[in-house]
């Protein structure tokens, strides 16, 4: 699976090379499929949904000659993508399956987010207990579908 999400990856990469190269959608295309693979409010989605060309008269002024706005765009949105390629070679982890927990519960006590974080396992096990059993159920069947 992530050979696929890897190919798309550089289907969106090849894109900054277009010569009618669009931004914004570009940004809207590329956000959707890092959701898709990383969950919703992963970093690399929300780093490209900032991206924006800065015709500021600031940066303008004080870059040098050779600064062109457009580019400088470009070269961050490729470097965030050959990020997350590269996180989806890596051999499958616990910290991405620690991650994905962490999305799930994102609506839950800041307690268990602490703990997995912490990588506390006496912590995570308490929050656990003090968990009413669908909450649990609920949880497992994300997991399980993912």
């Amino acid at each position: 699976m992530n050979t696929a999400f890897i190919e798309m990856l550089q289907k969106r990469l090849a894109g900054l090379e277009d010569k009618e190269f669009n931004l914004e959608a570009w940004k809207s295309g590329t956000a959707l499929l890092l959701t898709r693979i990383f969950c919703e409010g992963n970093s690399y989605s929300k780093e490209i949904e900032s991206m924006k060309v800065d015709y500021s008269s600031w940066s303008l002024r004080d870059a040098t000659s050779d600064y062109n706005p457009r580019e400088a765009s470009k070269r961050l949105g490729r470097e965030i993508l050959e990020l997350a390629i590269a996180e989806l070679q890596l051999p499958e982890s616990s910290a991405k399956s620690n991650q994905y927990i962490a999305s799930l519960l994102q609506d839950q006590s800041d307690n268990l987010k602490e703990a997995i974080a912490k990588k506390d396992e006496q912590a995570i096990r308490n929050v656990l207990k003090s968990e009413k059993k669908e909450v649990l159920v609920d949880w497992l069947v994300k997991l399980l579908v993912k």
